[in-house]
């Protein structure tokens, strides 16, 4: 697992070259963290993602609110559609920080928006990347037309490759410990 940290007050978008070690494939995950949205009327707003280009735009995965500012998680093994489309009903509130994990156990993928589960879908699928993408926490490759850049803050992500962290609802702390 990795965990990028960023205090209140710096906008934070992060680029990580592509490594086998942030590779999805067919593992148990938990994919989590912390959100401060500023503005939630600009469309999409990817809150992390990896994979995405011009030839090949729906590969990998990507977490964000779409343009009617729902949650949505969505996943895939190929260029050809998205096999895994998690929507949440969840409308992010601006100034406040908001809690968002999205998991998987087995063949069941979970979206989770402040410990309560808003999604569920089962599908077998390994999530791979046909060429070398970047992994992007608050951003995706540019597409007209498709998701953009996180207008807000983003504390304690972490990504747990191999662990299904939640599968059921839970409670996230009260409090995130700020960096100053």
């Amino acid at each position: 697992d990795f965990c990028l940290s960023r205090g209140l007050g710096d906008v934070y978008k992060r680029q990580i070259p592509n490594s086998s070690d942030l590779t999805l494939g067919t593992s148990n995950f938990c994919i989590e963290g912390w959100w401060y949205f500023t503005n939630n009327t600009t469309g999409y707003q990817v809150l992390a993602s990896h994979g995405g280009d011009t030839a090949d735009q729906q590969n990998g995965w990507v977490l964000l609110t779409e343009t009617n500012n729902t949650l949505y998680f969505y996943a895939t093994d190929s260029a050809s559609g998205w096999d895994v489309a998690l929507g949440g009903a969840q409308v992010p509130s601006t100034n406040g920080w908001h809690h968002i994990a999205v998991t998987r156990s087995g063949n069941v993928f979970r979206l989770f928006y402040n410990g309560t589960q808003v999604n569920t879908q089962t599908v077998s699928v390994n999530i791979a990347l046909p060429n070398s993408r970047e992994f992007r926490l608050g951003s995706y490759r540019y597409i007209p037309g498709y998701p953009q850049s996180f207008n807000g803050f983003i504390q304690d992500f972490r990504m747990y490759i191999g662990a299904a962290k939640y599968t059921s609802n839970f409670t996230p702390p009260t409090a995130i410990e700020l960096i100053s």
